[in-house]
């Protein structure tokens, strides 16, 4: 980091603005965004499960069952989770039909991977629905994405300190001068010689989405700042410069390997995976059918049905609906698995 804007005893705020960088590898921000879209995705999944026992009737929602953490932390709704406004409008590519497809498509893609007898039964369809929703929540260019990130780096704590300077009058001509002082200028290239590529990018990457968030910080002055920066040997990595930089996708990868960052079925966590394990390996009725006979029977347009291939579905048609005693099982069998 720049060790003429790090230090503890700068009293320039727009300096300490300058100086905030997510972190490269715990990226606090991006944490935020994808848990964010996991509870979104989770909190979609439909169906009410109904049984019998002991002679007295329950129901209880397929939200709860699996992921039983979202209702800890007060969950019932997709409409109720973290951030939800903010994912509405900044993903209006994906509708309330097209979380709850996906939300589906990854649990019966979890299912084939813990048994892989029912690999076979999920047709190809489920795991396109997954590739499409991946794509429909990118966005064109990725900007979907981008623009939530950008509204949750408005949120993230130490930005949180300076919002009432990023709104302020005149702040983008205040901070285009930093970039423009000779010790900065002279600072940076003493700095970057050590700094690793993929840091470059990132560090350069951040200083154009505060500038976006700032009310005069257009592309065409990022673009001019670029310009300048260059007639002064600033070497700016070029997957950041000018329009470039709202596609860079460094920070969508996660963990070490840079995995692409695509939803998928790891993504569901330990605690629905270990109730579909604790189902199958009770012996109990597949667990599989036991979802898509919910899937099947919900009043989410069944879907579902799409999804699974015609001797399944007849299967999972020919089950007793509502479940009685033995259905009862299966959820405590369910429930015991994800509470252990």
């Amino acid at each position: 980091m720049l060790s003429i804007y790090t230090n503890v005893s700068e009293q320039n705020p727009i300096k300490q603005l300058f100086s905030l960088t997510p972190e490269l590898k715990e990226n606090p921000v991006g944490k935020s965004l994808r848990k964010a879209i996991i509870t979104k995705i989770k909190a979609s999944f439909p169906g009410i499960c109904s049984y019998e026992s002991q002679e007295k009737k329950a129901s209880e929602t397929y939200v709860n069952l699996l992921f039983p953490e979202l209702q800890k932390n007060g969950i019932t709704t997709p409409f109720g989770i973290p951030y939800n406004t903010l994912i509405e409008r900044c993903i209006p590519t994906m509708e309330d039909q097209d979380w709850i497809k996906m939300s589906v498509g990854l649990v019966f893609k979890l299912i084939s991977t813990i048994e892989s007898k029912y690999e076979t039964v999920i047709k190809q369809e489920a795991l396109d629905i997954i590739t499409k929703s991946n794509t429909l929540i990118e966005g064109n260019g990725n900007q979907n994405l981008l623009n939530l990130y950008q509204q949750l780096m408005k949120k993230w704590q130490p930005m949180q300190a300076h919002q009432n300077l990023i709104d302020s009058e005149g702040i983008f001509n205040k901070y285009k001068e930093l970039f423009k002082s000779e010790g900065f200028i002279n600072q940076y290239k003493k700095d970057s010689k050590d700094w690793a590529p993929d840091f470059k990018a990132w560090w350069w990457f951040h200083q154009w989405l505060k500038i976006s968030l700032m009310a005069e910080g257009t592309d065409k002055k990022i673009e001019n700042i670029i310009d300048f920066l260059k007639t002064q040997g600033i070497d700016i990595p070029p997957q950041v410069q000018s329009h470039n930089w709202r596609v860079f996708k460094l920070w969508l990868c996660k963990g070490a390997q840079k995995t692409p960052f695509a939803f998928d079925a790891q993504d569901l966590g330990s605690n629905v995976k270990t109730a579909l394990e604790s189902g199958m390996i009770s012996g109990l009725p597949s667990v599989y059918k036991f979802l898509l006979g919910i899937v099947v029977h919900s009043k989410s347009d069944n879907i579902g049905k799409d999804l699974v291939t015609t001797s399944a579905l007849a299967d999972v048609i020919h089950m007793s609906y509502p479940l009685v005693k033995k259905g009862f099982r299966i959820i405590t069998g369910l429930m015991s698995g994800i509470l252990k």
